[in-house]
């Protein structure tokens, strides 16, 4: 899969290029510069083809396409896992919107602290995690903000799919820890009670 950020900046220095050499009156060079751009952009147009069956005016359905295309690119439980890690220590470096992803997650930060970091097959060509970096931003019309949001939309959405199988339970941010984190803060009031009732009796 080429990458499509690659070509339009190549496009966007080819056409100032251009620019440049029919500001100097050097046409001949301009006209080369436009053919080129125009190799460029039918290269760009091929690529967007290749995923347009994905994309929906409707956002709802997009969201449903990506989703279903990138399970099929998880190879096993261990990758679905790690694709989930990746994803929110990506996030943990974004926007607002990002940042309160991650910790609606319910997963314990320490599990996916840098696991951009690590050697797995994620990024692999053609994995799941290089479909969300194409087609979210092809899904958004090159608007980066938009791109984020309906990329954290489908990775919510997997997140839901991995914890109904399971897969999540080990990282999971323990609710057994929030419950003793309760009651060492009722603790205090639980005494006083306890005193106050020796005291009426006695």
């Amino acid at each position: 899969m080429s990458d499509l950020y690659e070509l339009q900046a190549k496009l966007a220095q080819v056409s100032l290029a251009k620019m440049l050499a029919e500001q100097k009156g050097d046409y001949q060079q301009a006209a080369t510069l436009e053919q080129v751009a125009n190799g460029i952009g039918y290269l760009i147009a091929q690529e967007r083809s290749k995923y347009s069956y994905l994309i929906s005016s409707n956002e709802t359905v997009t969201i449903t396409n990506i989703e279903t295309e990138a399970i099929k690119r998880i190879q096993s439980d261990q990758e679905f896992v790690q694709f989930i890690f990746e994803e929110l220590d990506a996030a943990s470096h974004g926007n607002n919107e990002s940042r309160k992803f991650v910790a609606d997650s319910g997963i314990d930060q320490k599990y996916f602290m840098n696991a951009l970091d690590q050697h797995s097959t994620v990024d692999r060509e053609g994995g799941a995690q290089q479909l969300l970096n194409y087609v979210c931003i092809l899904a958004a019309n090159n608007d980066q903000e938009r791109a984020t949001s309906i990329r954290i939309k489908v990775v919510t959405h997997l997140i839901e799919l991995a914890k109904n199988k399971g897969l999540l339970d080990p990282y999971l941010i323990s609710k057994a820890s929030k419950g003793t984190g309760c009651m060492i803060m009722l603790a205090p009031l639980i005494s006083i009670t306890l005193c106050l009732t020796l005291v009426a009796i006695a």
